[in-house]
């Protein structure tokens, strides 16, 4: 599993970018199976660790599940994969988030591989660089002898966007105006380039694994912790900006040779707490879970095809369900209806007007809501 840092759907090629940041991503799609329509129930990378780990939505109200440790320990999938050997990569510190705790506390003899067991030198506060942590990883995965989970976390595409000194062939774009920039969801060239270098990292690892002991056998699974924020996407539906889903949107690819076909699905409205459920199932492996998680291979009804949405703001927070063409809020106790894909009436509350399909989506946003309040706790 590689946690892709702030891989925001409107800035890939999948969407229509023009800017050509991905290649090496976008290679992968040709031959992977992508979830299109894949979203974070949530913003901010603890609480996207936190949900995939689990296959629950962190609906903490301050900070993230993780920090606290009343709800330390969950019933995780990747604790029953009896015989294998579990890795976590990370490029700096694991105390991060109280991270550590998430994944020593519910992995049984879980291998926390972070900043100071590197050969790579530091770059930033977010430790060593994308490119590095992809080699080191590939070096301890190339040695194992018993099957492997590894969570290989990048961080490199984050402020303050550091471009490391050992780059490989790597190189700066510099030519595009602020104003093209802007078009395709980007505030900065500083920004473009590190999404590009987190693109590059990815691709030299690729050819790691063409060479690896691992390769035949492998399920490759790549999402990000969440999406971004931006002023503008042209790519995009206006509404799709208008309404932040830039914030929670970022695809699901995975990459199995031989095994599973490549194919862009749109139809499965996919979620952080369906990812886990999905590998397992792709493992062939016996699990069950107590959690809100389904794979994204079993068939699920039309009616039911959303994605949950949470955010501690505005307070007390906000619920959401995101399906192919409604978004419904619930603010304040206020409720939202907008078809966030009609370029022309993407403001309209149809809450009044679709009354049925409004109640509907409050019913479910805050099942899923109070079920998860249980599981959290219990």
């Amino acid at each position: 599993m590689i946690l892709l840092e702030s891989l925001a759907a409107n800035k890939l090629r999948l969407y229509e970018n023009e800017l050509n940041a991905t290649p090496e991503y976008d290679k992968l799609v040709k031959s992977s199976f992508v979830f299109k329509n894949f979203f974070t129930p949530t913003y901010a990378t603890a609480r996207g660790v936190w949900t995939t780990l689990t296959s629950i939505p962190d609906i903490a109200l301050r900070k993230s599940s993780s920090r606290n440790p009343i709800y330390a320990t969950q019933d995780i999938i990747i604790d029953q994969l009896s015989g294998y050997e579990k890795f976590y990569f990370l490029g700096g510190s694991a105390n991060w988030a109280n991270i550590r705790s998430l994944f020593t506390n519910n992995i049984k003899n879980v291998k926390v591989i972070e900043e100071g067991d590197f050969n790579s030198p530091r770059i930033d506060v977010w430790g060593i660089s994308d490119l590095d942590l992809f080699k080191e990883a590939h070096q301890v995965l190339n040695k194992a002898n018993k099957p492997f989970f590894a969570f290989i976390q990048t961080a490199g595409f984050h402020r303050p966007y550091t471009i490391p000194k050992n780059k490989g062939d790597f190189k700066l774009v510099k030519n595009i105006s602020q104003e093209k920039l802007e078009q395709q969801g980007f505030l900065s060239i500083k920004e473009y380039n590190s999404l590009r270098f987190l693109d590059y990292s990815l691709g030299q690892y690729i050819k790691l694994i063409e060479k690896s002991n691992y390769k035949n056998n492998t399920i490759f699974v790549m999402l990000g912790d969440h999406g971004l924020n931006t002023k503008k996407s042209i790519n995009m539906p206006p509404g799709y900006v208008k309404h932040k889903i830039t914030v929670n949107h970022t695809p699901l690819l995975i990459h199995y040779p031989g095994k599973l076909k490549s194919e862009i699905n749109e139809d499965v409205i996919g979620s952080q707490v369906d990812v886990l459920p999905t590998i397992a199932d792709l493992a062939g492996l016996n699990w069950r879970a107590s959690s809100i998680g389904r794979s994204l291979f079993k068939q699920r009804s039309k009616e039911n095809n959303f994605a949950f949405l949470f955010s501690p703001y505005p307070r007390p927070y906000k619920l959401g369900l995101i399906g192919k063409e409604h978004l419904f809020l619930l603010k304040k106790n206020k409720t939202h209806l907008y078809k966030y894909n009609d370029y022309d009436k993407y403001q309209i509350n149809y809450n009044k007007e679709e009354s049925e399909l409004t109640k509907k989506m409050h019913d479910l946003a805050k099942m899923i809501h109070q079920t998860t309040l249980f599981i959290r706790s219990n």
